[in-house]
């Protein structure tokens, strides 16, 4: 249980704990706060817990962009109920450059200049750094260009910057990763302060079985597991929730999602943006045999506004560096009659509902961006 006495309200005078509600089955179907003597206060971890005082979830995002990534950055920038203060960049599915490129451009195209890019980490914890190129083409958006954005990321201790942003942010931040863990696990290590402002940390990453990068490891996990094996000694009780591919893979973008899309490539960076669609499609089909791909990295800001579309265990994690399994998660669940885990870790298991709230409310923002009212305010001329 994670004791945090700045949840209560002004007139309160008992301790608060967040924990986990939890069917027999070991299945936790929310989160509730209580008092010590287990007082249900009703309030739903995500939706009450987290705001900022502003009444919106502060969200820092760290990721590689990528064809999935960008649909992330996309989500998050333009939601209602988020405040999304900065997004820090890492090497992965592209360059380091390629991938801090692509995050400045995307903010630029849908009007979120605003959002500072902070440049990451270009060196692993441990171990050679092996690019998804083949996957996600040879500047990270399938070869799709777009028009640059004028603003710079910062690149000069882009990290030291990151952590005086987070710190300087008013009410705590939850951290969503969709590449490797390596930058906050440098930031973890370099200053322990940081624990006091996060949240909670959302990832995208790791695998129950099977992985796709080897048949032990799933990528983003594969291309730094030095980085996530500290991660989760260096957190502490943050709560950390790790949603791997068997939860990504019901996430899939149908025929109904790529004819929304297709309609958009009318205007330029609507037909770039379905032009990488057609790239990640075409990657699925070849190599994986499905017509449609599942949109892995955006989740991690789906779970965020709507955990209560997962299922989610507590578990014990551990990363496995040996080789032959180099990268592989190895997840310790408790069962019906097994002594359940004490972990403030957690893993989905499934998505509850396979048509979920997701494309409809990425579909909405599209909508939006694509709006004259919209273009008119972003005011790019193509």
């Amino acid at each position: 249980m994670l004791a945090d006495n700045q949840l209560l309200p002004p007139e309160a005078n008992f301790e608060i704990y967040v924990i986990p509600m939890v069917n027999p089955d070991g299945v936790i179907h929310g989160m509730a706060r209580t008092n010590m003597a287990g007082l249900d206060l009703n309030r739903h971890w995500g939706e009450n817990i987290l705001k900022a005082p502003n009444n919106k979830i502060n969200v820092w995002l760290d990721c590689d962009p990528g064809l999935d990534d960008i649909l992330a950055i996309i989500y998050a920038a333009h939601c209602d109920r988020i405040d999304l203060i900065g997004i820090s960049t890492s090497p992965g599915n592209s360059s380091l450059e390629n991938t801090t490129r692509n995050a400045l451009d995307m903010l630029y195209h849908i009007g979120r200049s605003d959002i500072q890019v902070y440049m990451g980490s270009n060196q692993l914890i441990n171990g050679d750094m092996k690019l998804a190129d083949h996957v996600h083409g040879e500047n990270g958006l399938g070869g799709v260009h777009l028009k640059q954005s004028p603003r710079q990321a910062i690149t000069e201790h882009g990290l030291q910057k990151t952590y005086e942003k987070i710190m300087s942010t008013e009410g705590q931040v939850v951290w969503a990763n969709t590449g490797s863990l390596t930058n906050l696990c440098i930031l973890l290590l370099t200053y322990p302060k940081l624990k006091s402002k996060l949240k909670e940390i959302v990832i995208m990453g790791g695998a129950i079985g099977k992985g796709n990068t080897t048949p032990a490891a799933e990528f983003n996990i594969f291309f730094d597991p030095c980085a996530f094996k500290n991660v989760l000694k260096l957190k502490g009780d943050i709560p950390l929730v790790m949603i791997p591919l068997e939860t990504t893979h019901i996430n899939i973008a149908g025929e109904d999602v790529y004819e929304r899309f297709k309609g958009y490539s009318s205007h330029p960076f609507g037909l770039a943006l379905y032009n990488t669609m057609l790239c990640y499609q075409d990657f699925y089909i070849t190599v994986n045999k499905i017509p449609f791909p599942p949109y892995h990295d955006p989740l991690t800001i789906f779970y965020i506004l709507h955990p209560e579309e997962f299922e989610v265990r507590p578990a014990n994690v551990e990363v496995d560096t040996h080789p032959g399994s180099y990268g592989r998660t190895n997840i310790y669940f408790s069962y019906p009659g097994v002594p359940r885990v004490s972990s403030s870790t957690l893993v989905t298991t499934n998505l509850l509902n396979e048509k979920t709230k997701f494309w409809d409310e990425m579909l909405r923002i599209m909508d939006m961006i694509f709006s004259p009212e919209m273009q008119k305010t972003i005011g790019i001329e193509y």
